[in-house]
Formats: C-alpha cells, sequence, structure tokens
C-alpha cells in the first residue's frame, strides 16, 4: 500500500470497480459462504487493517463506464457498520473518489444476501451491515489524515439508472439513497439520473411486503452531516412505484 500511497487508482472498467467493492467488502473478506445452511458466516481473527487502508486511498475514473456487461456480478456497498454479538465492526470510506467527470451507467448494487450476516448457530437472524444502502454505506473524514478535510470526498460523477434491489424485508435495513448512506465527509458536484420512463421500472427497489414500518430514502444522499454541494437528481421517483407507499422520500438528501 505504501507504493499508492498518495497516489490515484484508476478505474477503466466495470471489472475493475467490481474488484474493489469486493476488495472492502465484508461479506467478501471475513464470512466464509455454509453451503447446507445456504447463508454467510462469520469467520474467526478478523484483521480489518488491510481493508481500512483500502478505503483511505484515492480512487479516480478513467472514462464512462457501463456496468451492464458484469451481469450477474454486482458491486457491494461500500462501508458497514454494525455490532455482532457484542463486537462491532466498523469501516468507513476515508478516501477520495473523483469521477472527473465521468458517468458510471447501469450500476449493480448488491441485494439483501450480500449485505447481511446471518447467525447459522441455533435460532438464525440476520445482521445487516449497515442501517444504510447505497453505493457508499458510510462516507468520513479521515481525523489522522494531515488534511481530514481532503479525505472522505466523492465528486465529479454521475450515476445513470443505478440499480439498487433488495428482495428480503430486514426492519432494521430502513435507510436507502443512491450515492451514499450517511455522509460526514464531502459530495460535491454529483448527479443521478434515472430516465427510466416507467415509475414502475424507475427508482430504488425494495420488497417491503405488508410491514407496517414507514422507511426513508433519498435521490443522493440519506443522512448528511458533512458538505454537500452541486448536486441534483433527475427521475420521475426515487422509489419504485411498486413500493412507494411504505416510504418518505426527498430528491436530495431526506435528513440534512
Amino acid at each position: 500500500l505504501s507504493a499508492v500511497n498518495k497516489k490515484f487508482i484508476r478505474f477503466d472498467t466495470a471489472e475493475e470497480l467490481y474488484d474493489f467493492s469486493r476488495d472492502v467488502s465484508f461479506i467478501e473478506q471475513f464470512t466464509t459462504f455454509d453451503t447446507q445452511t445456504q447463508r454467510f458466516v462469520l469467520n474467526q481473527n478478523i484483521n480489518q487493517d488491510l481493508v481500512t487502508a483500502l478505503m483511505s486511498l484515492n480512487y479516480v475514473l478513467g472514462q464512462d463506464i457501463d456496468y451492464a456487461v458484469m451481469e450477474s456480478r454486482s458491486f457491494d456497498p461500500i462501508g458497514y457498520d454494525f455490532t455482532y454479538k457484542g463486537v462491532t465492526y466498523t469501516n468507513h470510506f476515508t478516501g477520495t473518489f473523483n469521477g472527473q467527470g465521468f458517468e458510471i451507467a447501469n450500476l449493480y448494487v448488491s441485494g439483501y444476501q450480500r449485505i447481511n450476516l446471518t447467525d447459522a448457530t441455533g435460532e438464525p437472524f440476520d445482521v445487516p451491515l449497515s442501517v444504510y444502502y447505497a453505493m457508499f454505506n458510510l462516507v468520513s473524514q479521515n481525523p489522522n489524515a494531515s488534511n481530514p478535510s481532503e479525505t472522505g470526498v466523492i465528486r465529479n460523477l454521475g450515476l445513470i439508472n443505478p440499480n439498487l434491489e433488495i428482495l428480503q424485508l430486514n426492519d432494521d435495513l430502513d435507510k436507502l439513497a443512491n450515492v451514499a448512506g450517511e455522509n460526514n465527509g464531502t459530495i460535491d458536484h454529483v448527479y443521478v439520473i434515472d430516465n427510466r420512463q416507467s415509475v414502475t421500472e424507475a427508482g430504488i427497489r425494495y420488497r417491503v411486503g405488508n410491514t407496517p414500518i414507514i422507511f426513508s430514502a433519498a435521490g443522493i444522499v440519506h443522512t448528511n452531516n458533512g458538505n454537500l454541494s452541486n448536486v441534483y437528481f433527475s427521475s420521475k421517483v426515487v422509489v419504485n412505484g411498486n413500493f412507494i407507499n411504505k416510504f418518505v422520500l426527498e430528491p436530495i438528501a431526506y435528513e440534512n
């Protein structure tokens, strides 16, 4: 990692975006898939230092990327923060992601199985890796950096027709957005355009069933505690029309 410190890592392909998401994914790095129960279960002796380091680096896009070529290989949301059996596991994105004016089209964000941890012993229960569901779940400044204000940054990026879909309900997973779940850093010159014409095709999808719970969602960032500037959202809906009655919505930020 010392070789790339203070340098820029460039993504030119959907494959490289996919690899980055898996390199920092809690599910990918710290769990194993139990073929008998068909669930991801926690490994022992977790060392999160490498993931922390990877999420503190500087990334840029080198060109427009169409993620549709990845087909079923989904992009795991960046960042996690949860408590499991009395132990807290947390890693926020503290680096920079500069789109350089380029766009990511048809980003396919991972669904339920890859954003929840399951206890396969005794009575099974699911723990979401974050209460947020977005491309970047958690964006924060790095207090140990020489200039913290230049960390935890997403800028100069466009998302076109992003695909966020959860097919199973979890009461604790209730805050949705396209770009960021919780921003404690900087989001600047970022936009989302969903040009799908039908309200049952556009928007974030969450199969919530008949639950009485009301969820919340936003077009850009769900909870903004940091700097949010020069952003816009263009779509017929924030949440897919089939599920919109279970949501309270804002086009830019739900909480600011």
